[in-house]
């Protein structure tokens, strides 16, 4: 037993020195594979390249086969219209030699010199066959247009240009490259070429297109007919730059033309007279590789007869090994630490006997109840939980809530396939899993089904556990999945789709000018009304970037301050304005508009509701409707001047007709007393016809005074009770009443919003006509009273006269219409249609119920009123009621 503390320190210390060893292992896969994948890409990129390269020589290869003539300017223009910015990169020129015999070389050379410009001419008739290869063709690619490139701006062109491909050490260093190209009928790159080629510190190359003619009756066993060989100088400097280029900071990247260098692959190499690009310069490629495995890996791309290589090396600081590595030290350390820890610890248990043996199973318990709080914990949650096996998708394990969710119990689920409730099919369900289990992805949205048969829009997240088996039969990686049924606010998003669907049909289609702008004033959107009504393209005035708050016109009228109080969160109308739209004039349009904030959520520190928005702005064009309205206007004040002259000429006529009528009256009623009794008897009778229609002119002339004044002078001091102005038209009347031994009674009566002396007058004219069309022989029995009906006081005089036939009820109420001739009864036609200019002048009716010989009941509406507006209170059908007899 005294071992026992012994063994266990070293122990721990192997695992965590085994622990030390594993975390720099994994620090070497990480950066192995980061750096592998990078390879892997600028591998790819580079056979891109290459491929790029090949297609732009295999169609000029198509244009020398299908053409039998062809000039250099056709030349460059076919290679301007084809090479494109990815096709181009590193490929500086093209050039065609063409095979030619020693008879017919001078004939070439005539043939450049008679041309001037130092172009040559592809002839069919000169491709027979030859020792020579002579560039015929050229077209510079790299930082010239072809059309407009001259042959003297380039001279590595000027040098290639009539120079034989097959001369020795000329062009190519061997003719090796160009003999396997042509014997195996297929394109082939060759290694750097010489200084006098090269510009700078590119690394020029050739490709080798070997051209052959299109013989058709050729045997089939006889050789194809060399006609020339295509060639491009490719800048593999630049191919490379722009292939191997990567964003990774970390990493060293270079370029080898293994093919061009001394020694085989797997011996030693000149790394420096191989390398072709490298995107550190200070970095010595010449050394060995580095010791660290996964830090420098490399990938070959074979290629027209040519091998690269693409070497990556990961710096020593490259994604954090330095500080992962002392990390993982001070763990290791740690570890060790804590072994000689509890090594001695061990000691003392061991020392103690008993008391260990009783800590041991203190220990046990202690995890026995951690694994059932953890148990309880996955079993007992609210949150929909589940456990699955991603290889074959079994649930394994289900809490309480996802069996209440899913409508199962939970051995039955238990029992079940994740495909069993997952809507998907099972393909794409594994798909899913896979990415779970590679932690990929570890949100997911689905359609789960219940057992009910209901589908519900479900959100998961899910990933790898470790679960495990127990009795040493190691861990088992399932998938745990929290389960959230996000159906309700699904059907609100699909909800919110259609109701925004509909906000753009309103908005497009909508007939009223609509512009939506942000809290600068700047428009981010209008319909198409608005632009009809601005004259302005959406486009054009989103992208001016124009405020309307500094608009001058906008300010003048006070529309920006308007504006302004609506990016504060309030609604505003904003009253009709004029804008002078440019192009029409002095004709500027008048608008009604109203502005409609948008709030959005305020933050949470400023501790307010809403922030300021958008605004929608909703415009009306009322430009028609402001012209009628201000010529409507004009003929309102032309219509009220003429009014107001009409009555001063009634009022100033009247009055002036009063003083010769009095003057007659006095000085007929003067004649009449004095010489009366000497007079004959006709011409008293005569006198009193005089003096009756004196007296009738002047009740006349009074009459009309009182209809030009109905309106003129009015009280504004608010309510008055109607009692008191039937009290007053009593007063006056109070002789006629007595006369007649008329009886009067009123009900209940309310206050009401009309002038006093106006109401009053009202009272004497409907009573007085009461009092005068009576019965003979029958006291004038009078009811007045007043009831609600809707928004008006419904007023009725009710009387037991002699009534009015219905087809005068409307004549009666016109001036100047009288039903009964003159005499006692006789009046001037005036009362009632004063009564009617009354109620109509206060916003009322007037009419009367009646048939001959049953009395007359005449009514007259007036508005509900009282002191702040409100709907006058009352009883609806009071009771109360007062006569008064005399």
């Amino acid at each position: 037993m005294r071992l026992v503390p012994f063994l266990l320190t070293v122990l721990i210390s192997c695992l965590a020195l085994w622990a030390w060893w594993r975390g720099e292992h994994e620090i070497a896969r990480q950066v192995e594979s980061r750096v592998e994948q990078e390879v892997s890409r600028l591998g790819a990129n580079f056979r891109r390249a290459m491929r790029s390269q090949r297609a732009t020589l295999m169609a000029s290869q198509g244009l020398v086969v299908s053409q039998p003539m062809l000039s250099t300017t056709e030349w460059r223009l076919f290679h301007q219209n084809l090479m494109t910015a990815e096709s181009q990169g590193g490929l500086r020129s093209v050039y065609f030699f063409q095979q030619v015999t020693d008879e017919r070389l001078p004939q070439l050379v005539l043939q450049q010199r008679a041309l001037h410009d130092g172009a040559f001419v592809l002839q069919g008739n000169l491709a027979q066959g030859g020792n020579h290869l002579i560039a015929v063709l050229g077209a510079s690619l790299g930082g010239h247009t072809p059309l407009s490139h001259n042959d003297a701006d380039d001279p590595l062109l000027q040098s290639v240009l009539g120079t034989d491909l097959l001369a020795a050490g000329v062009i190519l260093p061997d003719l090796s490259v160009l003999q396997e190209a042509i014997k195996v009928q297929q394109s082939r790159m060759t290694g750097r070429l010489p200084v006098a080629l090269q510009s700078g510190v590119s690394r020029n190359s050739l490709y080798l297109v070997p051209v052959f003619r299109d013989d058709m009756g050729r045997e089939a066993d006889q050789p194809p007919v060399l006609r020339g060989v295509l060639v491009g100088l490719s800048d593999m400097a630049v191919v490379a730059r722009q292939a191997a280029t990567t964003d990774d900071a970390h990493l060293a990247v270079a370029v080898f033309d293994l093919g061009a260098g001394f020694g085989d692959r797997n011996g030693a190499r000149d790394r420096v007279r191989d390398l072709v690009w490298s995107n550190d310069d200070g970095f010595n490629w010449q050394a060995p590789p580095l010791t660290s495995a996964g830090t420098d890996q490399s990938t070959q791309v074979f290629f027209a007869g040519r091998t690269w290589e693409i070497r990556a090396v990961a710096l020593p600081e490259a994604y954090g090994q330095q500080e992962q590595r002392a990390a993982n030290m001070i763990r290791s350390l740690g570890g060790i630490v804590i072994a000689f820890l509890v090594g001695g610890i061990a000691w003392l248990l061991v020392s103690r006997g008993d008391l260990a043996e009783a800590e041991v199973a203190d220990i046990s318990t202690a995890l026995e109840h951690s694994e059932a709080r953890y148990s309880r914990l996955f079993r007992y949650n609210r949150a929909v939980e589940l456990l699955v096996d991603p290889s074959s998708g079994a649930i394994v394990d289900a809490n309480e809530a996802a069996a209440s969710f899913y409508g199962w119990r939970r051995d039955q689920l238990c029992m079940m396939n994740i495909c069993d409730i997952n809507a998907l099919n099972p393909e794409e369900v594994r798909a899913e899993m896979n990415k779970a289990q590679k932690e990929l992805r570890s949100e997911f949205n689905f359609r789960h089904r219940l057992s009910s048969g209901e589908v519900r829009d479900v959100e998961v997240y899910s990933g790898p556990i470790e679960v495990d088996l127990g009795d040493g039969r190691g861990t088992r990686s399932l998938l745990y999945s929290v389960i959230h049924d996000v159906s309700e606010r699904r059907r609100a998003e699909r909800a919110l789709t259609a109701s925004e669907a509909h906000f753009r049909v309103l908005f497009e289609k909508s007939p009223l000018a609509i512009q939506i702008i942000n809290a600068e004033g700047q428009t981010i959107r209008v319909n198409h009304a608005w632009e009809g009504l601005w004259k302005q393209s959406s486009a054009s005035v989103i992208r001016g970037g124009r405020t309307l708050l500094n608009d001058p016109q906008l300010i003048e009228n006070g529309v920006a301050d308007c504006l302004r109080t609506a990016l504060t969160g309030q609604m505003v109308e904003i009253p009709p304005f004029s804008y002078a739209l440019p192009g029409l004039g002095a004709h500027p349009l008048w608008m009604h508009a109203f502005a409609y904030p948008i709030t959005g959520p305020a933050s949470a520190h400023d501790g307010r509701n809403d922030l300021p928005g958008d605004v929608i702005i909703i415009y009306d064009n009322v430009t028609d409707s402001f012209h009628q309205q201000q010529r409507l206007k004009r003929t309102l004040e032309d219509l009220q001047r003429s009014n107001e002259e009409l009555e001063q000429f009634a009022y100033v006529a009247s009055h002036d007709l009063q003083e010769p009528l009095r003057m007659v009256s006095s000085y007929l009623g003067l004649l009449r007393k004095r010489y009366g009794d000497d007079m004959a008897p006709d011409a008293r009778e005569f006198m009193d016809f005089a003096l009756d229609g004196a007296h009738h002119m002047q009740e006349l002339i009074r009459d009309l005074l009182d209809y030009a004044r109905v309106g003129r002078v009015v009280d504004e001091n608010g309510v008055i009770d109607s009692r008191r102005a039937v009290d007053e038209a009593r007063a006056e009347l109070a002789g006629v009443i007595e006369r007649t031994g008329a009886k009067i009674s009123d009900g209940w009566l309310p206050q009401v919003a009309v002038d006093a002396g106006e109401l009053t007058r009202l009272f004497v004219n409907l009573l007085g006509n009461a009092l005068k069309y009576h019965k003979p022989d029958v006291a004038p029995e009078i009811h007045i009273e007043a009831r609600r009906q809707g928004a008006m006081w419904r007023f009725s005089v009710d009387d037991n006269g002699i009534g009015i036939d219905p087809e005068h009820h409307e004549k009666i109420f016109k001036i100047f219409q009288r039903l009964h001739g003159g005499g006692t009864s006789g009046g001037t036609g005036v009362g009632l249609a004063i009564c009617r200019k009354i109620v109509e002048h206060n916003g009322g009716q007037i009419g009367v119920q009646s048939q001959p010989g049953s009395g007359s009941s005449f009514w007259f509406t007036l508005p509900v009123h009282n002191d702040d507006g409100s709907p006058a209170s009352g009883p609806e059908n009071p009771a109360a009621m007062r006569v008064t007899d005399m």
